[in-house]
């Protein structure tokens, strides 16, 4: 019974002593840090990183953030989304529609997509496209941060087809 008593309290000491040397050994992690030690991002703190790039006027820059996020999520909304109108404010008109194209074909009731398709439509000239896109806005639920820039399109639509489109694009 001694016996017994000794070899189950040497085991324990042991095993406590060899769980303090590993956490030592393993040093410390913040709480915001990730237990594999990657260095990376997450998703959503990548994606505030391209928003600041492009509010920034930082183009390309938020164009390659937002590849490395489609990168790693290619049906990423936001990415998608906003790649596109990056590309459209630089002028990539047909190139961003493709990606707010994609942004709808993964989610049909983002409304930011449906906003740039809009505005690149109608600065393209193409109204009815334009107009179809405010019509699906109505059924969505818009951010109040894009109510302001919907009521100048709906204006800028409302005026006589046979007036040429205006030739700046919002932002």
């Amino acid at each position: 019974w001694r016996f017994v008593a000794v070899v189950v309290a040497g085991v324990l000491i042991v095993a406590a002593g060899a769980g303090l040397l590993l956490a030592r050994a393993s040093g410390t992690r913040a709480g915001n840090e990730s237990a594999t030690g990657d260095i990376r991002l997450g998703t959503r703190e990548e994606l505030a990183r391209c928003l600041s790039l492009f509010s920034q006027q930082d183009v390309l820059e938020a164009v390659m953030c937002y590849d490395d996020v489609l990168d790693a999520d290619p049906e990423n909304l936001e990415a998608l989304t906003y790649r596109g109108w990056a590309l459209i404010q630089s002028t990539l008109t047909d190139e961003g529609l493709t990606y707010l194209d994609q942004a709808v074909a993964v989610d049909p009731e983002y409304p930011d997509a449906h906003v740039f398709r809009a505005i690149a439509y109608r600065d393209q000239g193409r109204l009815d496209e334009a107009r179809a896109e405010l019509a699906a806005l109505d059924e969505l639920q818009l951010p109040v941060a894009m109510e302001g820039l919907i009521a100048g399109l709906r204006e800028d639509l409302a005026v006589d087809d046979s007036s040429p489109a205006p030739a700046t694009a919002e932002g």
